[in-house]
């Protein structure tokens, strides 16, 4: 197929500076979220159900079945469990353990869109379109709160990006169409089918 992409570079700095800036500001924004993370209790419902579910996890040893207050919780599968008993088991039970991985999947899905924008457009508007992403007041809240959402949405904008790369640029089309297949199915360890059945229809 004809790539769609367009390659813009009137004059513009090396791709070099841009990529500088980007990861110096997605460092400062790490050391901000990992801060704030670590330092405010966990004020919302289901950040305390996640977080209880996960330690639960580690005290009995049973990492097949979820429990809340040692009763079987079926109501999601159990990927972000296992991350967050991960952590938990790493860095101690704390809040900053709770929302590790959701911090780091918002990281994750910034340089998502980073790499995306430069390769489809030019390293300034993938500058530009990471500041504006990263300075949304949703975006920023859900970056530090321990919920499904973030972790679910990196996986599936990696897993469509890989897509896009392999099916429509013929970039290792076997290798990255594999890969996001390989995500959309960790997606539905997150939160169900809703990982592949949104996908789907993007595709």
């Amino acid at each position: 197929m004809d790539s769609p992409s367009v390659n813009i570079s009137n004059g513009q700095k090396p791709a070099r500076n841009w990529d500088k800036v980007f990861w110096a500001g997605l460092s400062l924004l790490a050391l901000a979220l990992f801060k704030l993370g670590a330092q405010r209790a966990l004020w919302d419902p289901g950040e305390s159900r996640y977080a209880e579910i996960s330690r639960e996890m580690l005290a009995t040893g049973n990492l097949l079945v979820p429990q809340l207050n040692y009763v079987p919780y079926m109501e999601k599968p159990p990927l972000a469990y296992w991350l967050n008993a991960l952590a938990m088991k790493v860095f101690g039970v704390n809040e900053f353990s709770a929302r590790f991985f959701t911090i780091v999947s918002a990281l994750l899905l910034l340089a998502l869109l980073y790499r995306f924008a430069k390769k489809i457009f030019n390293p300034r508007a993938a500058l530009f379109s990471a500041a504006i992403m990263g300075t949304s007041l949703a975006f920023l809240l859900y970056a530090q709160i321990n919920e499904l959402d973030m972790i679910l949405t990196a996986l599936v904008c990696w897993g469509l990006m890989l897509f896009y790369e392999g099916f429509e640029l013929g970039q290792s089309p076997t290798l990255k169409i594999r890969t996001c297949w390989a995500l959309l199915g960790l997606g539905c360890l997150v939160k169900g089918p809703v990982a592949l059945v949104l996908p789907i229809l993007v595709i």
